[in-house]
């Protein structure tokens, strides 16, 4: 199911090969030409879209129409106002899928925003959590979840402490993009990336959001 301000990914599986796809996401934002028979966007209003696909044939005379209906949610981050998204990816690719495979030399990626600037000023941690392969029923990962007797909680920016004379890092307009090699080593080891921001319009002071993905190191 498509979440708002998310990348989603739309997709033709078919055998036979056309020219050119023309995408109506069915949000009124004008429609989308390729080549490919795939294609990202992001919506920006909820609710229920209706999807459209006209393919051009190798010959530029015939065509053929596929539809379909997506419903857009809300994302659901408790305490955040919905104002608040947080993403990673490896080599460059950051998505929404739920498992990521890396290898050394990798390139792990992490990209936060707060898109009305509810939190620009707010301290925050960025943490991995090693993750456990033994299905839980409260988490959305089928077969991985987090152990809550040696979580092995671990910083990777830190949003808190002063940088020498200097502020702590804020939380930039435009979101902040944090990248990290692949160190070798890391073998057999899954890991996922939570986010945490200290901030008084949370209920209880501090909230905590991940992507919940987990990124499997090989």
């Amino acid at each position: 199911m498509p979440v708002l301000s998310y990348p989603v990914l739309f997709s033709l599986n078919a055998s036979s090969q056309y020219a050119q796809y023309f995408w109506d996401f069915g949000d009124g934002s004008p429609g989308v030409s390729t080549l490919d028979p795939s294609v990202t966007h992001t919506y920006t209003n909820p609710g229920p879209k209706y999807v459209t696909l006209t393919v051009t044939d190798v010959c530029g005379g015939g065509y053929e129409v596929w539809d379909t209906f997506v419903d857009v949610s809300l994302p659901q981050f408790p305490g955040t106002n919905d104002d608040w998204r947080f993403f990673t990816g490896v080599n460059g690719v950051i998505d929404t899928s739920d498992f990521r495979i890396v290898f050394p030399n990798d390139v792990v990626s992490i990209l936060y925003e707060s898109p009305n600037g509810t939190y620009f000023n707010d301290p925050y941690y960025v943490f991995g959590n090693p993750v456990i392969g033994i299905p839980q029923p409260f988490l959305p990962v089928p077969g991985a979840w987090v152990d809550p007797l040696n979580p092995g909680f671990f910083p990777l920016i830190d949003g808190v402490t002063p940088i020498g004379p200097l502020p702590p890092a804020p939380i930039l307009p435009g979101g902040n993009l944090h990248s990290f090699l692949v160190p070798p080593g890391l073998s057999g080891q899954d890991l996922m990336l939570q986010a945490l921001v200290i901030s008084p319009q949370a209920g209880n002071g501090i909230f905590g959001t991940s992507d919940a993905k987990v990124i499997q190191f090989r």
